[in-house]
C-alpha cells in the first residue's frame, strides 16, 4: 500500500482506539465506500456514462450490495465521520 500511495494512512486502523481513549462522546457516522471505492476509481470511473441506464444500475447495484453486507457486520465501512468531544 505505502509504494502504491505513500500519502496513505497506513496505521488508520488505530484511529479507532487512539480516538476512544483520548475523547468522549464519540459518535461514529459510518459512510460505507469499502467496496464502491474500488469501482469509483479514477481509472475505472472514467469509463463510466451517466446517461447510460446499465451503468447507474451497476452503481446503484454494488451499493446496495455494500449496504447489505455493512449492515450486516460482514464489512467494515472504509469511510467515517467521527463526532467527538475532548
Amino acid at each position: 500500500m505505502i509504494e502504491l500511495d505513500p500519502s496513505e494512512a497506513v496505521r488508520s486502523g488505530d484511529l479507532k482506539d487512539v480516538i476512544e481513549d483520548n475523547f468522549s462522546e464519540v459518535r461514529w457516522l459510518d459512510l460505507g465506500g469499502t467496496i464502491l471505492n474500488l469501482v469509483l476509481d479514477g481509472s475505472i470511473i472514467n469509463s463510466f456514462d451517466e446517461n447510460e441506464l446499465e451503468h447507474n444500475n451497476f452503481i446503484a447495484k454494488v451499493f446496495r450490495y455494500e449496504q447489505e453486507l455493512l449492515g450486516a457486520g460482514v464489512l467494515d465501512s472504509d469511510f467515517r465521520i467521527v463526532i467527538a468531544t475532548p
